[in-house]
């Protein structure tokens, strides 16, 4: 976790993914989570039904083990009786900014990240058409 907000010196064990940050903005301004909202409630009835898909949908409150970050954060700097992390607390080097992470040698592996599908054993299996920047594609 990079924030002016962050505990210092502490590793969170949660598991999270991109659900984790909408469901973090749920809990602190205490919103309703946008999984139980009536027309996600509903999608997910069909996403079920029709599709035979379990949890499709936004995880930020029905999905089991969907972290809501708020470990890693120092409750004293997010309420304001504590002062913010300087920026300067940490630096990334610019080389893991401007480049991806396969070209840059920073990818989850390379990183020793072993990836929630890896260890869960679910193929990620790659269309050979798929392409992760739609806008490059020249065919109209």
């Amino acid at each position: 976790m990079i924030s002016q907000y962050a505990r210092t010196h502490y590793i969170s064990h949660a598991q999270g993914s991109q659900s984790s940050v909408v469901k973090f903005v749920d809990a602190f301004f205490n919103l309703t989570p946008l999984g139980l909202l009536p027309d996600e409630l509903k999608a997910r009835e069909i996403g079920e039904e029709e599709f035979g898909q379990k949890d499709l949908g936004p995880e930020d409150a029905l999905t089991p083990g969907i972290s809501d970050l708020l470990d890693a954060f120092s409750p004293p700097r997010l309420i304001g009786s504590k002062r913010e992390l300087p920026a300067s607390y940490v630096t990334v080097p610019g080389t893991l900014i401007s480049s991806l992470p396969l070209a840059s040698g920073y990818g989850c592996k390379d990183l020793g990240i072993t990836t929630t599908d890896i260890l869960q054993g679910i193929a990620n299996t790659i269309p050979a058409d798929f392409n992760p920047r739609p806008n490059t594609n020249l065919n109209p």
